[in-house]
């Protein structure tokens, strides 16, 4: 879904199955060449994170393991990175604000298999209105969301406080709610900015001597010769 060679079919992704999953982790993620003689156990401790988190009735939903798949792949390459960066220039003082884009119009779901949320680059057509998949007719809510996105990221060059539709963007905080501004079906002010999966990472983090989010070993702080992300 991220780049050609790990792409999977919109055809092929209810099919994508819980051994896939397992596969993917244990050959491409977890590997000996990053992790040494603790690769067995960092590939157990995502296992047990991205494929038998939820319950049984979660498990049956469809494209359940695909979606982890996507979750894993978001989490390496934006979501953790993205997190960290906002947090450390938050703790600098800087004007910090976090937004999750998460919506897409029902022409491309059907068409290219965009489940569950928004594909990477989709929120270029509202922003500046440049289609990089296909042109799409926008309905109302297209229309809505498009205004609340470039509303507040007017109000942030101008004033330095992004807000739209009567709501003014949360500052990026790290406490127990981790309040960010959502821009869906409906627009609002949301919280627990994935906290669940930022702590995961943070403890993964700590327990082993190669950090995945960056690709460097956490003591020497020197990069994995070829490691590339997927």
């Amino acid at each position: 879904m991220f780049s050609i060679h790990m792409g999977i079919k919109k055809d092929d992704q209810p099919n994508y199955s819980k051994q896939n999953l397992i596969d993917f982790i244990h050959d491409k993620i977890a590997t000996f060449s990053a992790f040494g003689n603790d690769a067995e156990t960092a590939f157990k401790d995502l296992k047990e994170f991205y494929v038998e988190r939820g319950s049984a009735e979660e498990k049956k939903q469809d494209r359940f393991y695909f979606n982890r798949y996507t979750d894993l792949l978001s989490d390496i390459q934006f979501t953790i990175p993205s997190i960290r960066d906002g947090l450390e220039k938050s703790k600098l003082d800087w004007p910090t604000y976090i937004y999750l884009f998460d919506y897409t119009n029902p022409e491309l779901v059907e068409e290219f298999g965009f489940y569950g949320g928004a594909n990477h680059g989709l929120e270029l057509a509202y922003l500046h209105g440049a289609f990089i998949f296909k042109y799409f007719d926008f309905t109302p809510i297209d229309y809505n969301l498009r205004d609340a996105y470039v509303e507040g990221v007017a109000n942030f060059f101008k004033y330095g406080k992004p807000s739209s539709q009567n709501h003014e963007w949360p500052k990026m905080i790290a406490d127990d709610t981790f309040k960010y501004f959502h821009l869906g079906e409906k627009s609002q002010i949301a919280d627990n900015f994935f906290n669940q999966r930022l702590e995961f990472w943070e403890e993964f983090g700590e327990k082993y001597h190669f950090d995945l989010i960056r690709g460097e070993y956490r003591h020497s702080k020197k990069l994995k010769m070829n490691f590339k992300h997927l």
